[in-house]
């Protein structure tokens, strides 16, 4: 029998579901700054699953992660500046 990744839908009372959901965000959106350069989506995917995110927080929070990226790394570069 495998053993089931977290999700963050299960993973705490459902009242908590929104935070719970923001710091998945804020955690793999920091992963895919750690990873070596990402060419595409697909990457990004495998590079998430390879960190032991899940197949549902992948597939339903991907989005936002890499939008939450690409902010830091505006921020970042702005702060640079």
């Amino acid at each position: 029998m495998t053993d089931p990744r977290p999700n963050y839908l299960f993973d705490g009372p459902l009242y908590q579901e929104a935070e719970r959901r923001a710091e998945r965000i804020l955690e793999m959106a920091a992963a895919l700054l750690e990873a070596p350069a990402l060419v595409d989506r697909d990457d990004e995917i495998r590079i998430l699953r390879q960190r032991g995110y899940g197949v549902v927080d992948v597939a339903m929070l991907l989005d936002d992660a890499r939008y939450e990226k690409h902010q830091q790394l505006v921020a970042k570069v702005i702060s640079d500046e």
